[in-house]
C-alpha cells in the first residue's frame, strides 16, 4: 500500500509543475519586445508509477518537469540566414553602384556630368566654325575642353576613392566576422557548461542565434549541431564559412587581411587586401558561394566582367641581370583595351605569382602583340628552371583573375577605352590641321606624367612601346596611348595657354577664317567608325545607361530580397515568437491548473487532519 501522505506528494508535484509553467509564461510575456527572444515551453510528463502490494497494480506518482525548451524551427533559421546573406550581398552592391551612378551625374540627378561636358565642348567647337579667328570663342573652347577632361578625371578619381572605401570595408567586415565567431565560441562554452547536467540554457542560445543571424549578413554560413558520440558530453556545434570551419564548439578560427604587393589593374589603388585564414588554410575569396556583404565588396572592388589579361608563356631570358619572360597569344591586342599595371604588377605564370617591374610590347605584322615582362628581384636557379618549364610546356599566364561582375576595374577600363580611342581619333584630325600661325596642330587631348606633370607626345600607331615612359634628349615624353587613363586625362597646357594653337585650318597660310579641319573635329562626334558601340556620343551614353541599368537592377534585387526576408522572418516568428493573446490564454490556463493543485493539497490536508486528530488512533 502507498504511503498515507502520498497524496500530498502528488499534489506538490502538480503545484511545482504548473508554477513553473506559469513563471515561464510570465517570462515569455515579459520578452514580447525583446529582439531574438524565442518562446519557451515547459514540457511535462507523468512521474514513473510505483508498484504497491495488494494486487491492484501500480499507482500514479504525479507529474514531473522534463525540461524547458525553445519553440524553434531550424529549417526557418537556415532559410533566414541564407536569405539574409543574399540581402547583405545585394544591398552592398546597391550602395556602391548608386555611388558610381551619382559620380556620373550632376547634382540635378538627370544630366550626365561627363556627357554635359562633352556636349558643351562640341557646342563650342560648332560655334567656333562660324569664326575660327575669334580669340574669345577659341578661349571658351579651350576652357570647355579642360572642363570635359576634369569631368572625366574626377569620375576616375571617385572610382579610386570607392575602391579604397571597399578595401577598407573588407577589413572591417573580416574583423566583424572574427569578433562574431569568437563570441559564438565563447557562448557555446557557457552553454556547454550549463547544459552538462541536462538543463537547457535557452537565453544563452537566444544570444548565440542572434549572433549567427548577424554573422549571416556578412558571409553565408552553415550551422550544424550534432549529438555527441558519448552520452556524457555536450552536442558538437560547428559553424562553417564556405566549407571551412569558423567555429568548432568552443574554439573559433580567424581570418586576416594582408595588403598585397603590386596590383593587377592599371588604375588599382595600392595595398588591396587579400584574405587568408590565420591557421594557414586557404581562403577562396573568389568563391561564388561565399555570399554576404564580403562577397559583394570583393566583387565591387575587383570585378572585371571576366576580362583579365591571359596569355601563354613562350620564353625566359636574362637581360642586364634581370629575368625577362616573353608571352604570346595574349588576350589583348589593342592599346585602348590594355589595362594591366605599367609597373609593380602581379603576374601568375603557371601556378606561381611574380611581380614585374615593367613590360614592353612588339606589334607583329599581323597586329598581334608580343609581350615581354621584366620580373622584379633576383631569381634562384630553381625559380629560373620553373619558369623555363612553364615556357617549354606553354603554361598559362594571367594578370589578375576572371571575375564575373562589373565592378570598379570594369568601369575604369571602360573609361580608359573611351579617352584613349576618342583622343587618338581627335588628335589625329587636329594634328593634320594648322593653327593661327600656320603651325601644325599638336595633341590637344593629352595626359600628364604622374611624376613631372608634363604632357605626353603620342604615337598614334606604334609598332612597339614600353610601359615605362621617360623623357628623351629633347625633354619630350614620347609614348603610346596606353599611358593615357581616365585618371591623368587632360588638355595640352600649350592650348590652354595659347588658344591660337587650336588647328582649325586645313592647310597653312590659307587664311585664319578657314575652318575645314575644325569641321572634321565637329563631324567626329557623329562618326560611327570610332567605337564598336557607334559614335563617341553613343559610347558615353551606353556607358552611363549601363551604370544606370546595373544600379536599378541591384536596387530591385535588394528590395525584392528584403521582402523575401521579411516573409521568412514572419514565418519564423509564427513558430518561435511570442503571441500575447496565446500567452494570456496560457496565463489563465496555468492559473486555473495551479488553483486545482491547491485544492488537491487542501483536500489532502483535511483528510490527514481528520485521520490524525479526529480518530482515536
Amino acid at each position: 500500500m502507498a504511503s498515507t501522505f502520498f497524496g500530498l506528494n502528488i499534489g506538490t508535484t502538480g503545484m511545482q509543475a504548473y508554477q513553473a509553467s506559469l513563471n515561464t509564461t510570465a517570462h515569455n510575456i515579459s520578452n514580447i519586445g525583446s529582439d531574438g527572444y524565442t518562446r519557451q515551453n515547459v514540457n511535462l510528463s507523468a512521474n514513473p508509477a510505483i508498484s504497491v502490494s495488494g494486487g491492484y497494480g501500480m499507482v500514479g506518482a504525479g507529474v514531473q518537469i522534463d525540461d524547458i525548451t525553445q519553440e524553434r524551427d531550424l529549417y526557418y533559421d537556415d532559410k533566414y540566414r541564407f536569405n539574409n546573406s543574399i540581402l547583405g550581398n545585394y544591398s552592398t552592391k546597391e550602395h556602391y553602384l548608386s555611388s558610381i551612378q551619382s559620380y556620373l551625374y550632376t547634382s540635378d540627378g538627370k544630366t550626365g556630368g561627363i556627357t554635359t561636358g562633352f556636349d558643351d565642348l562640341y557646342n563650342s567647337l560648332t560655334n567656333l566654325t562660324s569664326d575660327p579667328s575669334d580669340m574669345t570663342m577659341r578661349t571658351d573652347t579651350a576652357i570647355l575642353s579642360e572642363s570635359f577632361a576634369e569631368y572625366v578625371s574626377s569620375f576616375a578619381d571617385s572610382l579610386q576613392v570607392l575602391q579604397d572605401e571597399a578595401n577598407v570595408q573588407i577589413e572591417t567586415v573580416v574583423s566583424q566576422i572574427n569578433a562574431l565567431g569568437s563570441e559564438v565560441a565563447s557562448l557555446t562554452k557557457r552553454i556547454n557548461t550549463y547544459e552538462i547536467n541536462g538543463e537547457r540554457a535557452n537565453d544563452l542560445r537566444d544570444e548565440r542565434n542572434a549572433l549567427l543571424d548577424e554573422l549571416s549578413e556578412y558571409v553565408d554560413i552553415t550551422v550544424k549541431e550534432m549529438p555527441s558520440k558519448t552520452h556524457d558530453s555536450n552536442p558538437v556545434f560547428m559553424v562553417y564559412v564556405d566549407g571551412a570551419i569558423l567555429v568548432d564548439c568552443t574554439e573559433s578560427y580567424s581570418l586576416r587581411c594582408e595588403a598585397t604587393e603590386g596590383s593587377v589593374n592599371q588604375n588599382d589603388i595600392q595595398g588591396l587586401y587579400t584574405i587568408k585564414w590565420t591557421n594557414g588554410q586557404d581562403f577562396n575569396q573568389r568563391s561564388k558561394t561565399l555570399g554576404g556583404s564580403l562577397q559583394a565588396l570583393l566583387e565591387v572592388r575587383d570585378g572585371n566582367n571576366e576580362d583579365n589579361f591571359k596569355a601563354v608563356a613562350s620564353a625566359v631570358n636574362e637581360v642586364d641581370g634581370k629575368t625577362v619572360i616573353s608571352v604570346t597569344d595574349a588576350s589583348c591586342n589593342d592599346l585602348s583595351l590594355l589595362n594591366i599595371p605599367a609597373t609593380n604588377g602581379r603576374i601568375t605564370i603557371g601556378n606561381i605569382t611574380y611581380t614585374y617591374e615593367s613590360f614592353e610590347v612588339e606589334v607583329g605584322s599581323d597586329g598581334m602583340y608580343n609581350y615581354e615582362f621584366t620580373l622584379k628581384g633576383n631569381h634562384t636557379e630553381s625559380q629560373i628552371e620553373s619558369l623555363q618549364y612553364a615556357c617549354d610546356n606553354q603554361k598559362p599566364v594571367n594578370i589578375g583573375e576572371s571575375i564575373e561582375y562589373k565592378g570598379i576595374p570594369y568601369y575604369m577600363a571602360q573609361l580608359n577605352e573611351f579617352v584613349r580611342t576618342f583622343s587618338r581619333a581627335f588628335n589625329e584630325i587636329h594634328n593634320a590641321g594648322y593653327d593661327l600661325k600656320s603651325e601644325q596642330g599638336i595633341d590637344w587631348l593629352n595626359a600628364k606624367d604622374d611624376l613631372t606633370g608634363d604632357n605626353y607626345e603620342f604615337d598614334e600607331n606604334p609598332t612597339s612601346f614600353s610601359s615605362v615612359v621617360s623623357a628623351d634628349e629633347d625633354g619630350v615624353y614620347r609614348t603610346s596611348y596606353y599611358s593615357m587613363t581616365g585618371l591623368n586625362f587632360s588638355v595640352n597646357r600649350e592650348i590652354l595657354e595659347d588658344p591660337g594653337k587650336i588647328a582649325c585650318m586645313k592647310m597653312p597660310n590659307i587664311g585664319v577664317g578657314n575652318n575645314e579641319n575644325l569641321k572634321k573635329l565637329v563631324d567626329l562626334k557623329e562618326d560611327n567608325s570610332v567605337f564598336i558601340e557607334g559614335t563617341p556620343d553613343a559610347y558615353l551614353h551606353t556607358l552611363i545607361s549601363a551604370v544606370g541599368i546595373d544600379c536599378k537592377q541591384a536596387e530591385s534585387l535588394s528590395k525584392s530580397q528584403d521582402n523575401i526576408l521579411i516573409a521568412i522572418d514572419t514565418r519564423r516568428e509564427s513558430v518561435s515568437g511570442v503571441d500575447k493573446d496565446e500567452e494570456a490564454a496560457n496565463l489563465v490556463k496555468f492559473q486555473n491548473l495551479l488553483f486545482s493543485q491547491y485544492k488537491v493539497l487542501s483536500v489532502m490536508n483535511n483528510v490527514l487532519d481528520k485521520l490524525i486528530n479526529g480518530t482515536a488512533l
